[in-house]
């Protein structure tokens, strides 16, 4: 008997509402938000974006920042988002009396002077995102050791390597090695250098940081090395491509760093 494949699930927010127009309503969000580069690899969608808002209702939802009014017809969230006047931007949702559907559907994305949504939610205005308790984690502490996971990283993640390293194990390990130790050196001297991510299935700390790898020694980064705080040392679990590392950054903030660029 040949084996069936179990659907994959849709993610939590399009569990919890029905999106018409996904593409279009992203769209829209990029538009009425602060200017900034949402596309990554792509310039026709907006796929940081599109990722941004899925992980920030997760991280929401976690932290119980889901808001709902007038006796639950109307939810909403905070997208962590201002508009270019400054005014912070939510996400608005209906009741869905379809059956056949999710509990909410989007309305639209509304800011803090729109009067109707206003009406709704003045007396809870909707919570932005914590992804950072205590905010010491922020920092890289380079007194402590750092111990790097590099068998996982080289049998695992060879691919994410440039394609020259990809099939030289020895090359790659030396590279690898020598852009840590680069990294290292840097961190002594800028501690802006190590970009805090949040990553939701992250069994060691929701909150880590990223390093850059350069190695090729060309004076840019490569990849991104993912370093976790493990009692009193750091890990280095993973690398990341940097389209990868930037879309979990945005998360806690836009990268204030000179090698980590959407």
């Amino acid at each position: 008997m040949s084996a069936t494949n179990t659907p994959t699930p849709p993610r939590p927010l399009f569990q919890f509402a029905y999106f018409r127009q996904w593409s279009a309503n992203i769209a829209d969000l990029a538009a009425a938000a602060e200017t900034e580069d949402w596309t990554g690899n792509n310039p026709t969608q907006n796929a940081i974006l599109a990722n941004y808002v899925h992980y920030m209702y997760e991280r929401l939802c976690l932290e119980d920042k889901i808001r709902y009014s007038d006796g639950d017809k109307w939810a909403a969230f905070n997208t962590g988002l201002l508009n270019p006047i400054g005014h912070e931007i939510f996400g608005l949702f209906q009741a869905n009396h379809n059956q056949d559907k999710q509990n909410w559907f989007f309305k639209n994305w509304m800011d803090e002077s729109n009067v109707s949504f206003m009406n709704n939610f003045a007396a809870s205005l909707p919570e932005m995102a914590d992804f950072v308790n205590p905010p010491v984690d922020l920092v890289y502490d380079w007194t402590k050791s750092l111990t790097v996971c590099t068998h996982h990283i080289m049998s695992e993640n060879i691919l994410r390597f440039p394609q020259h390293l990809q099939t030289d194990q020895v090359r790659a390990r030396q590279a690898l090695d020598s852009a840590i130790n680069m990294a290292k050196k840097r961190l002594r001297r800028n501690y802006k250098v190590a970009v805090p991510q949040w990553f939701p299935s992250s069994n060691v700390r929701p909150v880590q940081l990223l390093l850059p790898l350069d190695l090729d020694q060309r004076g840019t980064a490569d990849l991104a090395l993912v370093v976790s705080k493990v009692g009193g040392v750091y890990r280095g679990n993973t690398v990341l491509t940097l389209d990868m590392a930037y879309s979990n950054a945005r998360l806690v903030a836009r990268p204030d760093s000179e090698w980590l660029k959407p």
